[in-house]
């Protein structure tokens, strides 16, 4: 019997959804480049203008505030390599993501407890020693662990020290309530790809008047933030995206989730949950049951037509040490053995029960076949992959 191939990577990418792609599809039967005079060029560019009232809206800032990018990537780092350029003091968070850490030379890291929260306490004497101007960023939410940092409190130390704020809350978008003005940052960066948008395609939301030095110069797009011709399609499908994700509950997801990892512990009691005792996302669980390779838990679910990835970061297929698991003091077995399971809102309960069944058949499977560095994925692949009929994700 052909099993259907499960989902549970939804932090890595959510499926694109409907009402996204039914305005791509539109745009992309118009002709014209937005950047044009005519008429043509004219209908493009009020696409793109309507989709930045939605976006602004969505996220309670001023369309005048948001840029659009080709992605979280970019916008992250336009917004500290402009900084840099500028004189500023770089402070991020020990657990952001590489196109925050790569993305300047020089910058300095902020500590995490062993919940993976941002030490406060670090904070302050960090920027109480600084005498140049100084730009703070942290996450919002953790893509790894789904740790959610206290946002209010860093900003109230970041202000008092007269430094600006930025946060990669592509993440959290969509998932948790989101909103640039109450907030009270000076920066934050957005995925459409996170909220069920098409690949390519992001946002920096900047407040308005601070200095912003662009990454690419040319046609003067984007006020002259960010030059290049505008992708009309992808922008119009995030602003439909986003605007969909910004009404929807994950409560139930939460409770699934919950309901998952209580099963994953029952049954393997060894197994240690990363961030579980800190504000996270709703739908994200990063477990590890120590003495085993991560590479090798997202085979063999993938052999099972089951998709998840490694807990630690991934860069073009290349599976690495996680450094946010190191920031927070993990030791290398439960580093090494981490994975990560992240819910989507049409993740269903049997779904979860048949994941479990496979956690129990591995851990069985590992007890008694315990994971070499160059043992053959084959040789642990468990009895039901015969069924098993390559996704199509």
């Amino acid at each position: 019997m052909k099993r259907t191939p499960i989902y549970l990577d939804y932090n890595a990418a959510m499926p694109l959804r409907p009402c996204a792609l039914k305005e791509m599809q539109e745009i992309f039967a118009l002709t014209g480049n937005p950047s044009s005079i005519h008429r043509f060029g004219h209908a493009l560019a009020m696409r793109i203008e309507n989709a930045r009232h939605q976006i602004a809206t969505c996220l309670n800032a001023l369309p005048a505030e948001v840029i659009f990018t080709s992605g979280g990537t970019e916008a992250n780092n336009l917004v500290l390599q402009s900084h840099l350029k500028n004189g500023y003091n770089i402070l991020v968070s020990a657990v952001e993501h590489d196109s925050v850490l790569k993305s300047v030379e020089n910058l300095e890291t902020i500590p995490v407890d062993t919940k993976g929260i941002l030490c406060l306490d670090t904070l302050v004497n960090m920027l109480s020693q600084k005498t140049q101007p100084t730009l703070v960023s942290v996450m919002l939410a953790n893509s790894e662990t789904g740790v959610i940092q206290p946002l209010e409190k860093i900003i109230a130390i970041a202000k008092h020290h007269n430094a600006l704020v930025h946060t990669d809350a592509a993440q959290a978008a969509g998932r948790i309530s989101v909103n640039f003005k109450g907030l009270g940052v000076d920066f934050m960066t957005l995925s459409s790809l996170k909220v069920g948008g098409p690949a390519g395609v992001g946002a920096l939301i900047a407040k308005e008047k601070l200095p912003l030095t662009p990454l690419l110069m040319g046609g003067g797009q984007e006020r002259g933030k960010r030059a290049g011709t505008s992708n009309t399609a992808g922008i119009c499908g995030f602003a439909f995206a986003i605007t969909e994700a910004s009404q929807e509950s994950w409560s139930n997801c939460q409770a699934l989730r919950d309901e998952l990892e209580s099963k994953l512990l029952h049954l393997t009691p060894e197994a240690y949950i990363f961030g579980q005792q800190a504000p996270r996302l709703p739908n994200t669980t990063c477990i590890s049951l120590p003495n085993h390779r991560s590479d090798k838990y997202v085979m063999m679910y993938d052999l099972e037509g089951i998709a998840i990835s490694a807990g630690s970061a991934c860069s073009s297929g290349k599976i690495k040490s996680s450094h946010v698991l190191k920031a927070m003091n993990a030791s290398e077995d439960y580093i090494n053995s981490a994975i990560r399971v992240s819910l989507g809102l049409q993740t269903t309960k049997v779904e979860i029960e048949e994941f479990c069944k496979i956690w129990q058949d591995i851990a069985m499977k590992l007890q008694k076949q315990p994971l070499t560095k160059n043992q053959n994925f084959q040789d642990l692949t468990i009895s039901r992959k015969e069924s098993y009929v390559s996704p199509e994700f």
